[in-house]
Formats: structure tokens, C-alpha cells, sequence
């Protein structure tokens, strides 16, 4: 038996409509986890370790994001295994154009206990250092502490 996706194009498509029936225009897109999007292949086979599961899963993506009717960004989170690293093929970070690990950091300055988002830039194309970012949140959203 096939591993059926848990979002079909179609269920994307339609969201999509729901955003431009109240006037806006979808720029970018985040899908959130990555594996509730992922296409299984014909057989079920192609699963999230193969190098056929990740392109032909970002090709699809890719694929509906820059068609005749849409043009937006594609973004998507996904989880690390226990190890820390991209859960999955190797393919998936290498085939993307950037990749952020997120963490929470608990330590802060000078062993203060803060609850910061760190996202630090693990890779992308064209740049040369690394860079972390910290995030606080209030009541208004997003802060940027340091």
C-alpha cells in the first residue's frame, strides 16, 4: 500500500484561493513539517533517506511555486534527528538553497537564563560565514535582543 501525502496539490491550490479571494498575493510559502508534504512516489518508495524522495518531493514544490499561475517562494521547516542533524537524505540540505537550524537558547549573556529563538544560517549558496541571530517574543511578537 502507498503512504498516501497528508497534503495533496490540490489541498495547497485551494489554500492558496483562500488567500487571493480576500485580495492578497501569496509571495512566500512555508511548509511546516516538510514531511506532511512529502510524495511517498508511485511504489511508496521513495522515502524521506532517499535521494529520489527529496527530488521528486522540492520538484513538485518547486514545480507548483513557479508555475504559469504562481510565482512565490518556497520555504519549509524540518525536524533534526536525534543526532542534531537533518533528518533524512544528505540531498535535502545539499539541494537547498539555505538551511537554518532553530534551537532555543537557554544559557543568554553571561549565564543569565534567557529563552531566546537562535537561528543560525548553516548554509547557503554564495555566502561564505555562518551568522546567528537571537529572538525574544512579547506580546507584540518578535524582538530582536542582540
Amino acid at each position: 500500500m502507498v503512504p498516501p501525502r497528508i497534503y495533496k496539490p490540490e489541498h495547497i491550490k485551494a489554500s492558496l484561493d483562500r488567500i487571493r479571494d480576500v485580495g492578497q498575493t501569496p509571495r512566500m510559502v512555508m511548509f511546516d513539517p516538510l514531511v506532511s508534504f512529502w510524495d511517498a512516489g508511485p511504489k511508496g518508495d521513495h522515502g524521506m533517506n532517499s535521494a529520489e524522495g527529496v527530488e521528486s518531493t522540492l520538484n513538485s514544490l518547486g514545480d507548483m511555486a513557479r508555475s504559469e499561475t504562481e510565482d512565490w517562494s518556497l520555504s519549509f521547516l524540518h525536524h533534526l534527528n536525534k543526532q542534531g542533524e537533518v533528518f533524512g537524505s544528505v540531498f535535502l540540505k545539499n539541494r537547498a538553497r539555505a538551511v537554518f537550524l532553530a534551537k532555543i537558547d537557554k544559557a543568554g549573556v553571561d549565564g543569565e537564563e534567557e529563552n531566546l529563538l537562535e537561528l543560525t544560517l548553516v548554509k547557503a549558496n554564495d555566502v561564505e560565514h555562518p551568522k546567528t541571530w537571537y529572538f525574544d517574543f512579547d506580546q507584540h511578537g518578535a524582538i530582536w535582543p542582540r
